[in-house]
Parts: structure tokens; C-alpha cells; sequence
């Protein structure tokens, strides 16, 4: 058996002792007693260099937010471009927005890819924002 899962059945099982419920006694959920085990195996391993929670996409990396794929063309810390490929539903209206953010990162949309609009039989109008 796992040594994570039973020190976490371990853990419910006193707390069910306390308090007979699907509700832990601090008033979560009872599955979130195996997040708390994690949390306290990342808190024993901190002595380790942090990492950044964010890091920016590659070059050349297909992004998908929004309801549209953005391919990476910069990924450079000052300057994150990336090109609007196409959009990922069929849809009569298209917004392509400025710029996005990806886990935090802000990509500035500096292009649409040439062939972005090929199969969208059913699109009546496209606008891109100068400004986001």
C-alpha cells in the first residue's frame, strides 16, 4: 500500500472520530485531507530552491485560450509575442484580443497566421483590438 494513502486514511480516520460526517472539522470536504498531505510533503521538501509557479511557453508552442489556438513567436522575458492561428469553433463573430495571459504571463498578439480564417465558412465578422 501506498505510504501517502494510508497516512492519509489514517488522518480521516481520527477525524471521523471527532466528528462522524463527509465534512472534515475544519469545515472542508473530506477529500481534501490528501491535498493536505501533499501541502505538508512539499512543506518538508522547501529547503530545495523555489521554482517560479509561472513559466512562459516556448517558441513555436500551440496555446489554446479562449476559443482560439495562438502559436508562440517570442519567448523572450521582456518581449512574449504570439500569432493568432485560428479558432478553435466555428462562429459568426471573431474577436482576437490585443494580448493574453497564460498562467499569469501576458503574450502580446502581434499577428494572424495566414491561413486563419480557411475554414470558417460561417464567419461574418472578425475585429482585433488595438488595446486590451
Amino acid at each position: 500500500m501506498d505510504a501517502g494513502l494510508l497516512q492519509s486514511a489514517m488522518k480521516r480516520a481520527e477525524e471521523l472520530s471527532l466528528l462522524f460526517s463527509h465534512t472534515r472539522p475544519d469545515g472542508t470536504s473530506c477529500f481534501s485531507v490528501n491535498q493536505d498531505m501533499a501541502a505538508e510533503a512539499r512543506k518538508d521538501t522547501d529547503d530545495e530552491e523555489e521554482k517560479p509557479d509561472s513559466v512562459p511557453a516556448q517558441k513555436n508552442k500551440i496555446l489554446r485560450i479562449g476559443g482560439a489556438k495562438y502559436k508562440v513567436t517570442t519567448a523572450a522575458a521582456k518581449k512574449r509575442e504570439v500569432r493568432y492561428m485560428k479558432p478553435i469553433k466555428r462562429k459568426k463573430v471573431i474577436r482576437i484580443p490585443a494580448s493574453i495571459k497564460v498562467k499569469g504571463i501576458m503574450y502580446k498578439v502581434t499577428s494572424i497566421a495566414p491561413r486563419a480564417f480557411i475554414t470558417a465558412r460561417i464567419l461574418k465578422k472578425s475585429s482585433y483590438a488595438q488595446k486590451d
